[in-house]
């Protein structure tokens, strides 16, 4: 076996386990919290949707106290938290950044509205190796969203304007990949969370 091969097989084995550790985190925090405030779908969101604050206050409560971290970007002094909020995460200012306790960290941004159904929509951009190159959707940067009580992966294919999920046909989910690699998510899932052979993104 070549130094490439076990060097991809590495990376591989690095991003499958991160993926699955940080769903159940947030899974498991959700039905945690839920013993507290109530069924998870029932959760207002009747916050400022245009401040960073109430969004860290949101998910505060919710969901991040019940999960491990080493950094709540609100407030900390950490180089780690200045990332560049580009077109890999977001284009928007509003955003709440946690860092966890294994160097990994969750963007979280609200997204969706009332005419869209989505009014409890929220988009997770989850980065396995923090800010650290490369930075890439698909690489390292892999996105979930919650919505209406439940974290799942972020189906919304910007290029076809159609949706998939880890329950599409895996041929389409490897075609939605391709070309928006933010649903490459519920691929992964699909595969309960391994990374095939024919994964279309070169780690």
């Amino acid at each position: 076996m070549t130094i490439p091969v076990v060097i991809t097989n590495y990376r591989k084995t690095q991003v499958e386990a991160k993926l699955k550790k940080f769903y159940s985190s947030m899974t498991n925090a959700i039905r945690l919290s839920e013993t507290e405030n109530g069924n998870s779908s029932d959760w207002p969101t009747n916050m400022n949707w245009n401040s960073k604050d109430e969004l860290y206050v949101w998910f505060d409560k919710y969901i991040m106290k019940n999960v491990n971290l080493l950094t709540d970007c609100r407030q900390a002094k950490d180089k780690r938290c200045e990332i560049l909020l580009n077109s890999e995460y977001t284009n928007d200012n509003i955003a709440a950044i946690y860092i966890f306790s294994d160097g990994s960290y969750v963007n979280i941004i609200p997204g969706g509205g009332k005419t869209e159904g989505l009014e409890r929509q929220f988009h997770l951009r989850y980065d396995i190796n923090g800010n650290k190159s490369p930075n890439k959707q698909g690489k390292d940067i892999f996105s979930f969203r919650f919505v209406n009580g439940q974290i799942n992966c972020d189906g919304h294919n910007t290029v076809t304007s159609t949706s998939v999920s880890q329950k599409t046909d895996r041929k389409k989910l490897i075609e939605s990949c391709k070309q928006s690699p933010k649903t490459c998510t519920c691929l992964i899932m699909k595969d309960a969370w391994l990374i095939k052979k024919d994964y279309p993104i070169a780690l």
